[in-house]
């Protein structure tokens, strides 16, 4: 236990909130299908084909998204944005985003081998994921300031944060009823941070505060984090399934399983590990100079607070965030109701079920809505337009979040994507 103290005849502690927010900040990164191919290669026509995709999705059971909106961009939150957010606090909250781009190539391989269902398909993406978890107390103190917390104690325990920036390729064979890709990932970025216990004390007449805190880090060498650096090497895997199934009522359709992003990424040995114990009690600021504000008895900062230097340089692996993905599909009818649920492992994603109504106009245009409750959002609404054209360009674009755009003030959730693919018969 390290026990660090600092004494002054100078205090504001209302603006201990910096602290909080130096040594609980991140970079705010905000999807649907990152496996575009396997939909495509139901239609038993194609040759070859190729296409780009991107999509982005952030969700939160408190933060709206006019917050997360003005808080990415560095504009002034209001009052009334902060309230908003309080009101919908629980004692645990979550946060957490995508962000995913890429091209893929699909190709048929040789009828003549008795395999004209069967291609194989190579990709490259680029992927990014945000999780955290943070508690009321955390958000109060971090925007209003501990002056709510005299003579209280505001407990930040059980934060957790995790950040993961890679990218992957991707090679694999699929059919119109199973998929699976093999992938090699390359860890651009990665940071861990998770502190079981942390409680902030404020005095009663707010002249002094007491901060404890337990924390473990971990970060990848943060002197290489620009596209293209080589901090992590990993490997992962991608299944797809799809098989017919009859209801008790009657109804045929298939049931599609997905298994996307089993894998993980191996950080090299200069991956900082930070762990710590501290207590710091603070009553101000030691100023022997009030015209040099830049003396060195000027020492107070976040990084003190933390003791924020790595105990050891070594290596890790982290694994990523799997998705699981179950959902039945009617056949032979033109309206469809489709049913499923979805589960993100390694992260504070809760169980998401979700109901998609799907419409066909003729063949070439399909519109789909949604509406869900878990993930990350709670309640999400979609809805999506797909589009195929006599020249074998097809489109795929639409939000699983369209309330995030319409309502933002009152809405925890946004996302968008979008796919275009060129198809050769």
């Amino acid at each position: 236990m390290e026990i660090l103290i600092i004494r002054s005849n100078y205090i504001e502690v209302k603006k201990i909130s910096l602290i909080l927010i130096l040594f609980f900040s991140c970079s705010a990164l905000f999807a649907q299908s990152n496996s575009p191919f396997f939909d495509l290669n139901a239609d038993t026509t194609i040759r070859w084909a190729g296409g780009v995709f991107a999509n982005y999705d952030v969700g939160s059971n408190a933060i709206t998204n006019s917050f997360i909106n003005k808080f990415y961009s560095g504009q002034f939150i209001d009052s009334t944005q902060k309230s908003r957010v309080r009101n919908k606090l629980n004692n645990n909250n979550r946060l957490g985003g995508d962000v995913n781009g890429g091209i893929f190539y699909l190709q048929k391989l040789d009828s003549s081998a008795h395999h004209k269902n069967v291609s194989w398909f190579v990709s490259a993406k680029s992927r990014q994921h945000l999780n955290m978890a943070f508690s009321r107390d955390l958000f109060n103190v971090a925007f209003y300031g501990n002056d709510g917390y005299k003579g209280q104690t505001a407990d930040f325990s059980g934060f957790n944060m995790s950040l993961v920036q890679y990218q992957q390729f991707q090679a694999g064979l699929c059919s119109d009823r199973f998929g699976v890709g093999l992938s090699v990932y390359n860890g651009q970025q990665f940071m861990m941070l998770q502190a079981k216990t942390a409680t902030m004390y404020t005095s009663t007449f707010g002249d002094y505060i007491d901060f404890k805190t337990s924390y473990n880090m971990i970060t990848s060498d943060q002197a290489h984090t620009n596209p293209g650096a080589m901090n992590g090497i990993g490997t992962g895997l991608d299944f797809y399934a799809r098989m017919p199934l009859q209801l008790e009522n009657g109804q045929k359709g298939d049931l599609f399983i997905q298994l996307a992003d089993f894998g993980f990424i191996h950080w090299n040995a200069q991956t900082n590990h930070y762990k710590n114990d501290t207590t710091f009690h603070f009553d101000g600021f030691v100023v022997k100079n009030a015209f040099q504000l830049a003396d060195s008895s000027v020492h107070y900062s976040a990084k003190n607070v933390i003791n924020a230097k790595p105990y050891q340089q070594t290596s890790y692996a982290s694994y990523l965030p799997a998705t699981l993905d179950i959902k039945f599909v009617p056949s032979g009818i033109k309206y469809q109701f489709v049913i499923g649920v979805r589960y993100r492992f390694v992260s504070d994603y809760n169980p998401y079920g979700y109901g998609q109504f799907r419409y066909h106009f003729g063949k070439r245009y399909t519109l789909i809505a949604e509406v869900g409750y878990g993930g990350y959002a709670n309640f999400q609404s979609g809805l999506t337009l797909q589009a195929k054209f006599n020249n074998g360009l097809s489109i795929h674009l639409g939000t699983n979040n369209i309330l995030g755009y319409l309502i933002p003030d009152y809405t925890c959730g946004q996302g968008a994507f979008i796919s275009l693919s060129k198809i050769f018969r």
